[in-house]
């Protein structure tokens, strides 16, 4: 009875660890607060193709974003470094996939890059240069400011690029701290596992 508490006990630790390394939960921010506090607005489309750049979570995946438009910021280049929420690349991979695109809302973050404001509460879907949402408020208020950028002409040059800047490096720096911490928690799992068989020969003998 003592090994399976003791097995269980270090289990429910080990994947308790494990989902709160993994899970990203984000604040829902207004529309309003996202573009009030946007930085650099843009439209295009994430570049999957390459290695990401790590950074902190939980935006630490940076990838080269394509730029199409840009509504607002200084210097802006035809392809940015961008984050994304590792938890976010495989639906909005699928979304480009289907003809989709982004209009995002971007402020600087602990990164080397830019990052969008409030991870998706940023991320504004767009089909065939429309706002596509679900959330009624956001259907309209992102609707409404594409609409106003285009009428009144408001659009900000996008600057050329050099291939050199378009090369994205990896590394596992972030990653470092979660790994080492779930080797050590197994290496304590094993052991405590030793540990209670032994005690349990012992008591058998």
């Amino acid at each position: 009875m003592k090994f399976d508490k003791t097995f269980i006990l270090l289990c429910v630790i080990f994947f308790s660890f494990g989902l709160a390394v993994n899970a990203t939960s984000w604040v829902r921010l207004s529309p309003q607060e996202v573009a009030d506090r946007a930085e650099i607005v843009i439209v295009g489309k994430y570049d999957f193709s390459g290695e990401p750049v790590k950074g902190e979570p939980p935006l630490n995946n940076g990838y080269n974003f394509i730029v199409q438009k840009a509504y607002k910021g200084d210097d802006i280049k035809a392809t940015m470094l961008v984050g994304i929420d590792m938890f976010d690349v495989s639906w909005a991979k699928e979304f480009q996939q289907q003809g989709g695109s982004f209009l995002l809302f971007l402020e600087e973050g602990k990164q080397e890059y830019l990052v969008p404001v409030g991870g998706p509460n940023g991320m504004i879907q767009l089909k065939n240069g429309n706002v596509y949402s679900e959330d009624s408020e956001r259907l309209k208020f992102f609707g409404d400011y594409l609409k106003t950028q285009e009428l009144t002409g408001t659009t900000i040059p996008v600057k050329p690029v050099k291939l050199e800047e378009k090369k994205v490096v990896t590394g596992i720096g972030p990653y470092l701290l979660p790994i080492v911490f779930i080797l050590l928690a197994g290496t304590v799992a094993f052991a405590g596992i030793k540990r209670a068989k032994s005690k349990t020969n012992q008591n058998i003998k």
